[in-house]
């Protein structure tokens, strides 16, 4: 490839990659950067039906557990005009921004991102697919230095529905 086509492709990504709205895959680069190096002890508790598990565990790959996070990105040039933004002020110094896909064909359908005083407090996601074979609701929430949740209910046609939870709790102390 000669640099010209290197320099084309780089643009294009830059083009594709614009930060229109919130950058949730920088937000969630820095928390695990963050909480790679802190190392905080966790509780898990896995649910698959209603069968559930509880592990304590002290060295996570943050990585791997947030990539899920990473991954609801929405800012692609392309998307731009298919999320609605709203901004609440309420009492305070507490806003939430929330983005509203309107498009039902675009797997992230809701990002709701709570802020006090400027210092973001919580993170939702609503992630959505609706096809003739498969049917998927997944719930999201991340809450800096408490924890996340993962919710999905998956239900693929001739099968019966799972229900798949997470519950991640950062141990202090």
């Amino acid at each position: 490839m000669n640099s010209s086509c290197a320099g084309d492709e780089a643009a294009q990504n830059s083009k594709e990659k614009s930060l229109h709205f919130f950058d949730i895959a920088g937000y969630f680069e820095g928390e695990i950067e963050r909480l790679q190096a802190a190392q905080p002890k966790v509780s898990k508790l896995l649910t698959l039906n209603e069968q559930t598990e509880t592990l304590e565990l002290n060295d996570i790959d943050f990585s791997e557990e947030l990539s899920i996070f990473e991954k609801t990105d929405i800012n692609k040039v392309s998307w731009i005009e298919k999320y609605e933004v709203d901004t609440i002020k309420t009492a305070g110094d507490t806003r939430q921004v929330i983005y509203t896909a309107t498009d039902d064909k675009l797997k992230t359908r809701k990002i709701e991102i709570s802020f006090v005083q400027g210092q973001l407090t919580q993170i939702k996601i609503l992630n959505k697919v609706d096809s003739p074979i498969l049917k998927s609701e997944q719930r999201m929430l991340y809450i800096p230095d408490s924890g996340y949740e993962i919710e999905q209910v998956q239900k693929v046609r001739f099968l019966s529905q799972k229900l798949m939870k997470v519950v991640v709790r950062f141990v202090r102390g």
